[in-house]
This record gives structure tokens, sequence and C-alpha cells, in this order.
């Protein structure tokens, strides 16, 4: 229950910043692009592995949220580095047990490069990040938290747009597949809307 609190208002508190991004970027003109970039996003990913559908105990970890935290270098008007931060949750309640929740996070982070092909407002991207993947599955059942977790390496694809705001803020949207190893069972396709704000010297 405790989780299931914290995780609605993580919700709440990000979808009020993104509208409030929304807002300023659909009411401002393109900025010029700026060197350092830092962004929260939030989003959904949807799990592909059969192995997290256990039908006998009720139990479904394919819908996992997403919450997203990137840096990005921008080295020319079209080409950022960046490193991020990705973590999915997934919960599930069995139904043959009382009082249980099981949780199935896995933390994605590493480096990554982003291409822009066009220099308008409205820039489509893509982008290809390597990640250390860190997979763990929780039990919560009175009042008890437990888990184990095991990590392996992955990597990510992703394609979306951002538009741009002299407010320095601009508005990342994409959609991804992510995988892992060892085990894939945390690789799926998602989505994340994210705010970013941007300093530092102009090109």
């Amino acid at each position: 229950m405790k989780r299931s609190i914290r995780r609605l208002s993580r919700i709440t508190a990000m979808s009020c910043c993104i509208t409030w991004a929304a807002a300023c970027v659909l009411a401002a003109p393109a900025a010029a692009r700026m060197r350092h970039h830092v962004s929260l996003g939030m989003g959904s990913t949807t799990h592909s592995s059969d192995r997290l559908v256990i039908p006998e105990f009720g139990l479904d970890f394919t819908e996992a949220f997403n919450i997203e935290f990137a840096y990005r270098y921008s080295i020319s008007e079209r080409l950022d580095l960046t490193i991020e931060a990705q973590d999915n949750e997934a919960s599930s309640s069995p139904t043959t047990f009382d009082d249980a929740e099981l949780t199935l996070s896995s933390w994605f982070t590493g480096p990554g490069v982003r291409y822009y092909p066009s220099e308008s407002a409205l820039r489509p991207f893509v982008q290809v990040s390597v990640y250390y993947v860190r997979e763990t599955i929780g039990l919560q059942q009175f009042g008890e938290w437990t888990a184990e977790g095991r990590s392996g390496a992955g990597f990510g694809l992703m394609a979306g747009f951002e538009l741009l705001s002299t407010w320095r803020c601009s508005l990342p949207m994409k959609v991804q597949y992510l995988f892992a190893r060892p085990a894939d069972d945390v690789s799926g396709f998602g989505f994340n809307v994210a705010i970013a704000y941007n300093r530092g010297p102009r090109f």
C-alpha cells in the first residue's frame, strides 16, 4: 500500500511538471541550441518476455512504470553525448497469498549518442545507448521487504523529437527499445516524455 502511494505521488508530481513545461514550450518560439541539458522524464515500458505472466498465481509484470534522469552535452548543433539512468518498476499481487506484493525493478544506466538530423524548433532525433543493467525482484509481505537481483549488460535504441523554448526549457519525447542480458526478462518497448533544462554557451 505504501509503495502504491509513493508511486502515485511520483506520477502526480511529474505530470504537473510536464504540463508546466509543455505550456512553456508551446508559448514561446524556438531558441538557439545550448551546450548542457539536464532532463527528468516519465513513461511506460512493456516487457516482451512471456515468463513475466504467471496465470496460476495471478501475476503479471508486463507493464512497468518508467522514470528517467539524463545529462546531455552538445558537441555540435546536431550531435549530443548523453549519460542516463532509467528505472522500470512493475508490481503485481499474487492471488494465493495474503498481504503480498511483488515488484520487478530494472535499472538501466550508461552512456549514449543522440543525433538530430534537423535544426528546427521541432527537432527529430535518434539515439543509441549502452547500459549496465540491474534486475531486482522484491517481495513485501506483513510489513517485511526482501529482495534479490542480478546484473548484466544491455543497450537501447530510441527515436523521437524535442520541442525547444526560449525559457531554457525543452520537451523531449521518445519511443524506445531496451534490451538486457544475462536474462532478457526486462527487455521491451516503451515511451518517455521529459522536461529538459538547457544552459551554457549557445552555438
